[in-house]
């Protein structure tokens, strides 16, 4: 068997325009405090031995800035460093140069044609502003030399300018040589530039063409579970149908409804992931109850197709863990769903065990647990693993085609299981299955958290008054499936269409439990919310139990910072409005939906 990671073939980096400006800048910095450094360093020593000492001192003051200016981009790398620093070598060395210059004889000085490189190193380095300002004080430099002689300063004249014949013609070939190798260099790196804007280019074609062949996918995995649904609701309406056909209906009816909402899941977690970090919770949970809940769900499909599901927890692994709960079964469960579809007959295995020797990732957590999901179906060849984890892709046109699917679950688990620290591998063989190993770090709960108990007391419960319900929900048909819905809980609705009806139904009357629509008009559902926080306030009354009810996702990740008490985000299931209210009736604030 072949091992592969989890990362995604590590290709080139894109570089935005500012990036490359940025390196331009860099680059020429290095360039110029370095090449400076060398050409300096001799001068200082024959402008000494000649007894130059003010030119010896300007020297000697230019390698100090350059020295400084070179520890300071070293140390500090953040943009705009680099280009601050250059423009301050660059104003000293035309500053230095030019008093140099000046001092030789003003026009025909031999450091004038040095003068002359630093505006076109200006420009080229990106330093446009300052290029021109350099052309026109060169302008005006020469300018001032040639009107304006220096007859006072014949000795100094002497120590700068001992062989005017030579230092004018190393003065002109040196110019002439850096501004070529300048020249050169730039040029050198244009074409790097060049690559990488191909590159980029390049790569936002391909994502370009894979975000094409995600919409198709998209729209072929809605549009089938879509299909089903009216074509089935069509064919509830006749009115001869049979009591065991019209369960068998209303049963294809809701499994089309679960694909279509796992398929909108999926895009929405995938697109949260790729906005910014996940918000992980922290809660106590029990890992035998969830796996045994994840087992539970898919237990049906694998007795449809004569899969054994086999559930196995070492002994010596703990149970009682602190985490999220809710993207640990959301990670079991895509590992489950891909082991369950690509397999058609054999198992599928789920171990969990812990893994004490490895050393953890961070403070706060005890245990290392391993997650194996194996399965006796398709397998994977090994020339296909390394695009498993990517997002917008699936493996094989064909699987595709044949077993449907978005291609973004192994992108989820991989984005969730590094938000958590955790780690996935990937073991296949084609013909002989496939084995997911996942690695998540865990903290130790010392609170117990039981699993449910099924009791089959004969003896019912003792009635209970019924919630009293408000639904503030504009929507007609929202309105009707609501209160289908609300029927079968045992509570009064009483139903608003907008916030401000809602406001004066809390007036006129008293509820247990608001269900709150995000999206109203006039005022929508958390500006009616912070109307109520702010009444029960004023009137010091006790607080009312709000669910927000929203197609939002993002808004139930944040009911709790909303001040609401719990979300269910569309479209719901029965089960979990029920659920709700039932916790909510206990004074129990319920898991997000």
């Amino acid at each position: 068997m072949t091992k592969q990671g989890t990362g995604e073939a590590q290709a080139t980096p894109l570089i935005s325009g500012d990036e490359l400006d940025e390196l331009v800048v860099r680059r020429t910095f290095w360039f110029l405090v370095g090449l400076t450094s060398i050409i300096l360093m001799p001068y200082v020593a024959i402008w000494t031995r000649l007894g130059a000492y003010q030119a010896t001192l300007l020297c000697l003051a230019m390698l100090l800035v350059n020295a400084f200016c070179a520890w300071r981009v070293h140390r500090h790398r953040e943009p705009g460093q680099a280009r601050w620093h250059l423009h301050i070598v660059i104003s000293g060395l035309y500053g230095i140069v030019g008093l140099v210059a000046f001092i030789q004889g003003g026009i025909y000085a031999p450091a004038l044609r040095w003068i002359a490189v630093l505006p076109f190193m200006a420009l080229v380095s990106g330093l446009t502003r300052m290029g021109a300002l350099l052309c026109c004080a060169f302008v005006l430099e020469a300018w001032w030399m040639a009107t304006h002689a220096a007859p006072d300063l014949p000795e100094m004249r002497r120590q700068l300018l001992p062989s005017a014949d030579h230092q004018t013609l190393g003065s002109a070939i040196g110019a002439l040589l850096l501004f070529a190798l300048f020249g050169w260099i730039t040029t050198r790196w244009r074409q790097d530039a060049y690559l990488a804007l191909d590159a980029a280019r390049e790569r936002a074609h391909q994502g370009d063409l894979a975000k094409e062949r995600f919409l198709a996918t998209i729209s072929h995995e809605i549009r089938t579970p879509l299909s089903g649904m009216v074509g089935v609701s069509s064919t509830l309406n006749k009115p001869d149908l049979a009591p065991p056909e019209r369960q068998r209906l209303t049963a294809l009816l809701e499994h089309s409804a679960r694909d279509l909402l796992d398929t909108l899941n999926n895009v929405l977690d995938w697109t949260k992931m790729s906005q910014g970090p996940v918000q992980l919770a922290h809660e106590a949970f029990d890992l035998r109850a969830l796996l045994q809940e994840s087992a539970n769900l898919f237990a049906p499909a694998c007795e449809a197709k004569g899969v054994q599901l086999v559930c196995e927890i070492a002994a010596e692994t703990p149970i009682q863990f602190l985490g999220d709960k809710r993207r640990l079964r959301q990670v079991l469960n895509n590992l489950l769903s891909n082991a369950v579809k690509f397999t058609s007959q054999g198992e599928v295995r789920v171990q969990i065990e812990q893994d004490a020797l490895a050393p953890l990732p961070a403070h706060g957590h005890d245990r290392w647990i391993m997650l194996s999901i194996q399965d006796s179906g398709i397998g994977m060849a090994p020339d296909k693993l390394p695009k498993l984890f990517k997002p917008f892709e699936q493996l094989d046109t064909a699987i595709g085609e044949q077993f449907g699917g978005t291609g973004l679950g192994l992108s989820i688990v991989q984005g969730l299981l590094q938000a958590m620290q955790g780690s996935i591998d990937v073991q296949s063989t084609p013909g002989r299955g496939t084995r997911f190993t996942v690695r998540i770090p865990l903290s130790l709960s010392s609170q117990r958290v039981d699993e449910p108990i099924e009791t089959t007391d004969a003896v019912p419960p003792p009635a209970q008054p019924a919630l009293r319900v408000l639904v503030a929900e504009d929507n007609l048909l929202n309105q009707r499936i609501l209160q289908e819905m609300l029927q079968h809980c045992q509570v009064q609705s009483t139903f608003v269409t907008n916030g401000l009806d809602a406001l004066q139904a809390l007036k006129n009357d008293v509820f247990d439990v608001l269900l709150l629509d995000q999206h109203m008009p006039g005022l929508d559902g958390l500006s009616t919310l912070a109307a109520i926080r702010d009444e029960e306030q004023r009137l010091h009354r006790p607080r009312l139990p709000t669910v927000l009810i929203s197609g939002d996702t993002s808004l139930c990740d944040q009911a709790k910072a909303l001040d609401a008490d719990a979300c269910l985000s569309k479209p719901f299931e029965f089960t979990a409005l029920k659920d709700t209210l039932a916790q909510m009736r206990h004074g129990k604030v319920p898991e997000p939906a």
